[in-house]
């Protein structure tokens, strides 16, 4: 018992160092400002946006790869919904739109179907306000 909390003791702690190291940068993805949160380390991208309590309009979190690479992503212990824009070589080649969270146990994995060298999570429903499509360019600013 001894263990486990100073496991999770541990685990909480370095969560909270980890969004204390979060890179925010301003991109830009078919004409559509917004600041995003760079998931570059194995942890960052495994946590993601889980346990947040809510992704404002115009912001998101963007997964940064150092390679060509068919991630999965999972809805495990979200609050709201997603939609995820995969992108190579900065422009869009597929979106997933209005993903539900799936609590601690989640049956649905995401891929896109060719490789990718970024991810960018939104709020739901942005894909569509926005009219994000296939072909749109990504530019992150310097």
């Amino acid at each position: 018992m001894m263990i486990l909390l100073i496991f999770v003791i541990v685990l909480f702690t370095l969560s909270i160092f980890i969004k204390n190291q979060s890179e925010f940068r301003q991109i830009d993805i078919g004409g559509n400002k917004l600041m995003v949160e760079i998931a570059k380390t194995n942890l960052q991208k495994i946590n993601g946006l889980s346990n947040r309590k809510v992704l404002d309009n115009d912001t998101g979190m963007l997964f940064y790869y150092n390679d060509y690479v068919l991630p999965d992503f999972w809805m495990k212990e979200m609050n709201f919904s997603l939609d995820i824009i995969w992108i190579k070589d900065n422009r869009v080649v597929e979106v997933s739109e209005n993903l539900l969270p799936e609590g601690v146990d989640p049956k649905n994995i995401y891929r896109p179907s060719q490789p990718v060298n970024f991810v960018l999570e939104v709020p739901g429903g942005y894909v569509a306000q926005k009219q994000i499509k296939i072909g749109d360019k990504f530019i992150i600013d310097k």
